[in-house]
Formats: structure tokens, C-alpha cells, sequence
């Protein structure tokens, strides 16, 4: 009758050896080769921190004035690039569309066309890559270059008497043409002041200019002043201001 509880008593004693024996700090303690949940060991080392990557610019002007038939836009390396880096641009015009890749060997300058077969507007410079000397990747800016035709306006002032007439005449460039063309239905402000420059200038009247690019003043001053004329830009033509007459 007592074999029984022997037996069971045994076996509880033996259960709780194995778990004393998985117990850290136990005397006898097994390695613990759990693949689930295994033991840090002392001698493995930390895993190395993240590279810090740098940065790859190129600078471009913000405005460029387009008055002959291919105009270079320069765009050069910054001084941000490390040495030795080597790095590419896109060339996107303002419809989309790719028109030049740009690459950048060390302390090298580069430059895109503009050309009567492409179009006026905002130009964005799309990064391809960037790498230093030992090929770590780096962050490229994303500059944009708004393109435009020069425009020119001139005066004549004539005085009768107490009158002044001032004719404006006014013309942008054309990239097809490649040419300055007139400029129709352009809006011609007037404008008057006491010396031709360091003085405040007034407005004194505006026009709007014929097919002929031509718009005519005419203006009350007793005395003699300066006169000039502004015609305002468009997304594609730049604005321009005459050079001062007296009259």
C-alpha cells in the first residue's frame, strides 16, 4: 500500500530538480540554448551605429533672361559635396519631359541650353545620384530655374508748353524668331520724378500698347522732370523699366 506514494513523491522531486536546475544562479546551472529565447552573450558585440550621410548640392541661378537663340544656364557644384563626389541631375522642363542629364565629376561645372525647340517657364533639377569617394549616398537639393524672355521698353519725352508727350515703345525676345518682336497688349506704366536716380518715382498714367508694341503719354507738368516706363513680366516674359529722359 505505501509503494504508491513513494513512487509519486519521487516523481514531484524529480520535476522540481529539473527546474531548480534551469534556475540562473543554481548550483550546476545548464547553459540555457532556448532558440526562441536564448541568453545574451557577454561577447557578442553592439551593432555599429547607422552611417551619417551627407549632402550634394548644386547651385543654379533663380531667374534666367533668354535673349538669344540658346542661352546657357550655368549650374555648378556647391561646396557641401565632398571630395571627390560624383553626382547627376535631370534637366525637367516645364511640360514634364527630361531634356539633359547633368554629370558632375569633382570641382566640375556644367551647364543646359535653353533653345527656340523648347519652352519657357519653370525648370526643375531632379536628382539621379549622388556618391562620395567611397560610394556612401548622399542627399541632393532640388533647385528650380524660372526661364523667361528679356523684354525692353524706351522712351521719348517732348514738352509743349505745360505738356509733356512721352511715346513708349516696348519689345520682348522671341525664341523662335530669335529675334525682339514687338510686344502687343502690353500693360505701360508711366512714371515721373525729380532726378533720374535716388529719387521717388510717381505714377503718372498707364497704356496699353498696339500691335505695333507703341503706347503715347501725354502729361500736365509745369516744370521740367524725369520720365520712364514700366511694363510688367508674365510667367514666360521678364518685366523691363526704360532708362530715365528729362522732358
Amino acid at each position: 500500500m505505501n509503494r504508491p506514494s513513494r513512487l509519486r513523491l519521487l516523481t514531484i522531486c524529480a520535476v522540481g530538480g529539473a527546474l531548480l536546475a534551469g534556475t540562473p544562479g543554481a548550483a550546476g546551472a545548464a547553459e540555457n540554448t532556448d532558440p526562441i529565447f536564448p541568453s545574451p552573450s557577454p561577447s557578442t558585440p553592439a551593432p555599429p551605429p547607422r552611417p551619417t550621410y551627407g549632402t550634394c548640392s548644386v547651385t543654379a541661378p533663380a531667374r534666367v533672361a533668354v535673349a538669344a537663340r540658346a542661352t546657357q544656364v550655368p549650374i555648378t557644384l556647391s561646396s557641401d559635396c565632398p571630395a571627390g563626389a560624383y553626382a547627376r541631375w535631370d534637366v525637367v522642363d516645364p511640360r514634364g519631359v527630361t531634356v539633359q542629364r547633368l554629370s558632375f565629376p569633382p570641382s566640375s561645372g556644367r551647364a543646359f541650353t535653353v533653345t527656340a525647340a523648347r519652352t519657357l517657364g519653370v525648370y526643375r533639377l531632379r536628382p539621379v545620384t549622388a556618391n562620395d569617394a567611397s560610394y556612401t549616398q548622399l542627399a541632393q537639393n532640388r533647385p528650380t530655374i524660372a526661364v523667361g524672355a528679356r523684354s525692353r521698353t524706351a522712351v521719348k519725352a517732348v514738352r509743349s508748353g505745360r505738356t509733356v508727350t512721352v511715346a513708349a515703345t516696348t519689345s520682348s525676345y522671341s525664341v523662335r524668331a530669335g529675334a525682339f518682336a514687338p510686344r502687343a497688349k502690353a500693360r505701360v506704366v508711366l512714371q515721373r520724378s525729380s532726378c533720374a536716380s535716388g529719387c521717388t518715382w510717381t505714377n503718372a498714367g498707364t497704356a496699353v500698347t498696339d500691335a505695333r508694341g507703341r503706347a503715347t503719354f501725354r502729361a500736365s507738368s509745369p516744370a521740367r522732370a524725369y520720365w520712364r516706363t514700366y511694363v510688367g513680366g508674365t510667367p514666360s516674359v521678364w518685366g523691363s523699366i526704360s532708362t530715365p529722359v528729362r522732358g
